[in-house]
């Protein structure tokens, strides 16, 4: 397959997910982006990477234009996931990037948690929520009830409500 898209300069997308393609295939993905192809989407969830395809796939994906990257549960640790967010820093900015389901922990989050101050990662265009309360122990020891404001009831009138329009806002930015 690869041999192929070494000619081909128009792909822009690649899913090639669920294939358990493993260290050894993304060591060619990440040969064959060093070329510097046209790809801006590439989603390789569920393919049983690890960290040591994560990082020789990371030395490829420095050269490459990724806007799109999908490496959801495919048991990248700490270390895998340190290589490619690393890489993230690019003179192309990642525009969505989902890595949900992998075995990380305080490393990485921390590591995800600067580059969205930083403005590297936007939160909207991310699958994670960083928040250190997740992975420590509760604040109280005991969950906090909750103090919840009783709201005045509308009287029933027979006029129907004003139908308001709202916009409507895309949740991801266009990758292409």
């Amino acid at each position: 397959m690869l041999l192929g898209m070494i000619n081909n300069k128009s792909l822009k997308v690649l899913n090639i997910a669920a294939n358990k393609i493993g260290c050894l295939g993304l060591r060619m993905i990440a040969k064959w982006l060093e070329t510097e192809p046209a790809l801006l989407g590439l989603h390789v969830g569920n393919n049983q990477i690890g960290d040591t395809g994560a990082r020789v796939f990371s030395f490829g994906m420095c050269y490459s234009k990724l806007k799109f990257l999908n490496i959801s549960y495919d048991r990248i640790e700490d270390d895998g996931m340190a290589c490619i967010l690393d890489t993230l820093k690019k003179p192309y900015n990642m525009g969505l990037f989902f890595f949900y389901g992998n075995p990380i922990v305080s490393k990485s989050l921390k590591m995800v948690e600067r580059m969205i101050l930083s403005g590297v990662l936007k939160q909207n265009y991310i699958d994670t929520k960083v928040n250190e309360q997740y992975y420590s122990v509760m604040t109280y020891g005991y969950t906090v009830p909750l103090k919840i404001k009783q709201s005045k009831v509308e009287s029933q009138d027979p006029k129907r409500r004003p139908f308001y329009h709202l916009p409507y806002y895309e949740r991801y930015q266009p990758f292409y």
